[in-house]
């Protein structure tokens, strides 16, 4: 702590503890050797505030070659605190595989 800053310092954090249900799942399915199927989905309700939240993650991994693989995901966000409706994140990323020894 600065003596010379001390407002600078102070942070009033709020209490976020919030009573509550929380469900989760998680399934990994491999379709075949190369390809492989995730999920991972987690919903809270607030007892207090009578909310929802959520997180639906799925990736697909798709080894294309044995040094290539290709993983694709979409991830569904939702939470009526923060935001109206749903957030969609889409990505998809290129992997390079190699062994050194």
């Amino acid at each position: 702590d600065n003596p010379i800053t001390p407002e600078l310092e102070y942070q009033n954090v709020p209490d976020y503890t919030d009573i509550g249900a929380e469900a989760v799942i998680d399934v990994t399915w491999t379709i075949h050797k190369t390809a492989q199927f995730s999920s991972h989905g987690a919903a809270f309700y607030g007892f207090e505030n009578e909310q929802w939240s959520g997180r639906w993650e799925n990736t697909l991994g798709l080894q294309v070659t044995e040094y290539i693989g290709v993983n694709l995901s979409a991830e569904l966000l939702y939470d009526e605190a923060v935001f109206d409706g749903e957030q969609w994140k889409l990505g998809t990323m290129l992997t390079f595989n190699y062994r050194v020894f």
